[in-house]
């Protein structure tokens, strides 16, 4: 009982911390876009590319195996184990990122031309450079942490990075422009690192045995290769986008891609205690954790399509006010990807119920299908298509993902959807945030918004209370409370 609180105490406070993060990021997020040029935008985007792609060169799996390793030890105070793990991690993070940090610097005008198609901003790059440092030493950092379940101060941290960090790198980019701006959040951020290094002070600087050092890196590899898998399945549209489009188009990307990580976020907050639960049923056989997907496609599609629907309804409204309109021309694709998002709710149940009954292979299968479309279809649709032909091929990789997963799933048990409710989800949606477009059509001015977005919401929850059972109502209404708890 005392761990089940203790456990509760801990994810309350991660929680808390995350919802912070968010509030405050949506509310920076429209300053900046309303601020910044689409230049400047275009060079936060680079930056976080950048930072994305060398973060998984140079992770090495460390950060799963520290999570994984580290809290087996301490049960076992084996503390000269965890004392390697600890500094093994950040050897490998430390060199391999002043490695990247060099090479960026020196071909600083060579990465300017990529991505900025010209190479006079070759200073933006060299101080970007010094990002993959810093940004690898605060991943590295707080993974330590969380291994070692300091998560009062986790949050604080996060806290301060997410918020006072952006706040110093906003004051400095009014007195210095983005080069202000870039150097705030890195030297911030350098600063948050050290503070969660001297957290775990009393295991660095002891000795490594040669033979533990081989061994860990064995074990961390399976994860590395996962990292490069899941970046390819997740963010590879981002490197594509940069690589092959003006700053311009970098910016509007940026600025779509923005919306449908919170989205994303929201999704995926939905699903996280699914798994454990059907962890925990396993052991009552298929046909338990049959219902519990057959279940879980019926709750999920009721909280799913309506908020990918609803974003679709206040797309105009949300590139209208964010950025001042400069965004506008980003209007199909954040249709187009929150339309995506509804089929990657049903990937991710997907895949969570085939890493809970078989194999890890199966589960990289499907993650490594998912990677390959989502590379190859961006860059064969972007040379003709342009921005318009990566968001599609993103969709497509959505779409086409659910049907493998679910091809390598029905290999495992018998999955069947809730079609019936699926359907009925989809209607009442429907009507609803058809509502919210005719209205903006006949009357929009960003003042009436709000009211649009409540009639829409109130016709939603008539029509639901009208067309939906008992047994749905209650469960909805015990999601309500827990929230609201």
């Amino acid at each position: 009982m005392r761990e089940s609180i203790k456990v509760a105490k801990s994810s309350a406070k991660l929680v808390s911390a995350e919802f912070i993060n968010i509030i405050f990021g949506i509310f920076y997020f429209l300053i900046i876009t309303r601020t910044f040029s689409k230049i400047e935008m275009a060079t936060i985007a680079i930056m976080g590319v950048i930072t994305n792609i060398s973060a998984v060169i140079i992770g090495f799996g460390m950060h799963a195996t520290s999570v994984k390793l580290i809290p087996e030890h301490l049960s076992k105070e084996e503390n000269e184990n965890v004392s390697e793990i600890l500094q093994i991690a950040y050897i490998l993070v430390i060199f391999a990122s002043i490695f990247f940090v060099f090479f960026t610097f020196l071909f600083s005008s060579q990465i300017s031309s990529i991505f900025f198609k010209s190479p006079s901003y070759s200073n933006l790059i060299k101080i970007i450079s010094f990002s993959i440092f810093t940004n690898k030493l605060y991943e590295t950092s707080f993974h330590n942490l969380t291994a070692f379940q300091k998560f009062t101060e986790i949050s604080l941290l996060q806290i301060m990075n997410n918020v006072f960090v952006r706040i110093y790198a906003l004051f400095l980019y009014f007195s210095s422009g983005i080069e202000g701006y870039l150097i705030g959040l890195i030297t911030g951020q350098f600063i948050i690192s050290i503070c969660m290094i001297f957290l775990t002070k009393q295991y660095l600087f002891k000795k490594i045995k040669e033979h533990n050092f081989k061994k860990i890196l064995k074990f961390s590899f399976p994860f590395y290769l996962n990292g490069y898998i899941g970046y390819g399945a997740n963010h590879a549209d981002s490197l594509i986008v940069s690589i092959f489009l003006s700053p311009s188009l970098i910016a509007t990307y940026y600025v779509v891609r923005r919306f449908i990580d919170y989205l994303e976020i929201f999704i995926t907050s939905i699903l996280t205690p699914l798994s454990p639960k059907m962890v925990e049923m396993k052991k009552n056989g298929k046909e338990t954790l049959e219902k519990i997907f057959y279940k879980s496609t019926r709750y999920l599609s009721f909280i799913l399509i309506p908020t990918c629907l609803f974003m679709i309804s206040i797309s105009y409204f949300l590139l209208d006010i964010y950025g001042k309109g400069k965004y506008l021309s980003g209007l199909p694709i954040l249709i187009i990807l929150s339309l995506g998002m509804i089929f990657n709710g049903f990937y991710l149940l997907l895949r969570g119920t085939i890493f809970v009954c078989s194999k890890p292979i199966e589960t990289t299968k499907v993650e490594l299908f998912k990677a390959c479309i989502n590379i190859l279809l961006p860059l064969t649709l972007i040379r003709k298509f342009n921005i318009l032909g990566i968001s599609c091929g993103k969709f497509i990789s959505l779409f086409t993902s659910v049907f493998f997963a679910y091809y390598i799933g029905k290999k495992l048990l018998i999955l069947k959807f809730d079609w019936e409710n699926i359907k009925k989800s989809f209607l009442i949606s429907f009507f609803s945030v058809i509502l919210i477009v005719i209205l903006q059509i006949l009357f929009y001015t960003p003042f009436w918004m709000i009211l649009y977005i409540c009639v829409g919401i109130t016709v939603f929850s008539l029509l639901f209370f009208k067309f939906t059972t008992q047994d749905e109502k209650l469960f909805f209404k015990e999601i309500l409370l827990k929230w609201n708890n």
